[in-house]
């Protein structure tokens, strides 16, 4: 989300689609977290989205309920975990 926020050049209506709720809430709805990082993470997309004039809305998906996109995304997310515990595991 990062990264596709940073790469937009003119203010924009941006929406993000999800299957976690927990997500939608620590970052739309300033759900608290016991990990900093995450509010961190929060302010710096609400900062940027700020500074570049973005509006940023979050729309929850089923998960794991055939939405082409979120099943993408899960196969990206296990495919980058599986990469990471291999690369964790070589350099142990």
């Amino acid at each position: 989300m990062w990264e596709g926020i940073k790469a937009l050049k003119e203010p924009c209506a941006v929406t993000v689609h999800t299957d976690s709720k927990l997500v939608i809430g620590w970052l739309s709805q300033g759900w608290k977290c016991k990990h900093d990082h995450i509010r961190v993470i929060r302010d710096d997309i609400f900062n940027l989205c700020k500074i570049k004039g973005h509006k940023l809305s979050f729309i929850h998906v089923p998960g794991h309920a055939g939405h082409e996109l979120n099943e993408r995304a899960d196969t990206l997310a296990k495919h980058a975990r599986k990469v990471f515990s291999e690369k964790s595991e070589r350099s142990s």
